[in-house]
């Protein structure tokens, strides 16, 4: 039975071909993931979604497989695989902040959004909400901060938020849950991009990315693993060009806090 399958994955890893990214200005959305094995070897699949502009569906490239650990040199290599003409196309991108694909943003002079669901999770990590929580009395204060400089419209509300989060930060016991929050009010700009470029109808997160490498995880989970480093990627370069596209569009979760 497992030859069987194997046979059926690899001829149709032989006969799929990769979805063509969309025609027009473009946006890109990048993530990554490590994979250990147990002969030691470590690697990076550098993934990344293409979706137009108009559209809600977004593409997604062949992943480059490279050893070791997420690096800005990884991601460099990564964006220079991407066919020069659609290169030239890409207007915005969306990501976790990691900081080789933010210097991509940079240098190529692209609009940056910065990924809601990682700040919040980032937060939630040292000052988690809720009745049963332990953290202290700021801590929905400093929630609703940050809400405030995700999704408010009137940029004053938004810096006046930013200068009260620096204030509250100072008070803050937990080191991690000042880092974070130093990090946020230094690029507090970048979360708020798509708000200043609607024609863009920018995402809020790159949830759409980390949706591909869950496709991958279901089906090692219930192989329970992949024995060699062959079979992985075999496996990997089947899920995704069977799934071809993914739908990426702008979030409603925290449109209630838009004031």
């Amino acid at each position: 039975m497992q030859a069987l399958i194997r046979t059926a994955r690899n001829h149709q890893n032989s006969h799929i071909n990769w979805a063509e990214p969309p025609e027009g200005p473009v946006i890109v959305i990048p993530d990554a993931a490590m994979e250990d094995f147990k002969d030691g070897n470590q690697i990076t699949i550098y993934l990344i979604l293409i979706r137009s502009i108009s559209s809600n569906t977004a593409v997604i490239m062949p992943p480059v497989i490279l050893y070791g650990r997420e690096t800005s040199d990884g991601w460099d290599c990564a964006f220079s695989r991407l066919p020069r003409d659609l290169h030239s196309r890409i207007v915005a991108l969306v990501c976790d902040g990691h900081v080789g694909i933010v210097r991509q943003a940079k240098i190529n002079h692209w609009v940056l959004q910065r990924c809601h669901f990682h700040i919040i999770q980032g937060i939630n990590n040292y000052l988690k909400p809720g009745r049963l929580s332990r953290s202290n009395e700021l801590t929905p204060i400093i929630h609703d901060l940050i809400k405030t400089v995700l999704c408010c419209i009137d940029d004053e509300k938004a810096q006046r938020a930013i200068w009260l989060l620096e204030i509250y930060a100072k008070c803050v016991k937990s080191k991690g849950a000042r880092q974070v929050l130093s990090g946020f009010t230094k690029h507090w700009l970048d979360y708020r991009a798509y708000l200043y470029n609607n024609e863009m109808r920018l995402p809020c997160t790159s949830n759409s990315a980390e949706s591909c490498f869950s496709l991958i995880r279901t089906v090692q989970g219930r192989a329970n693993g992949f024995r060699t480093e062959k079979s992985f990627l075999a496996w990997l370069e089947f899920m995704l060009k069977r799934q071809q596209t993914m739908t990426c569009r702008q979030v409603d979760y925290l449109h209630k806090y838009v004031v």
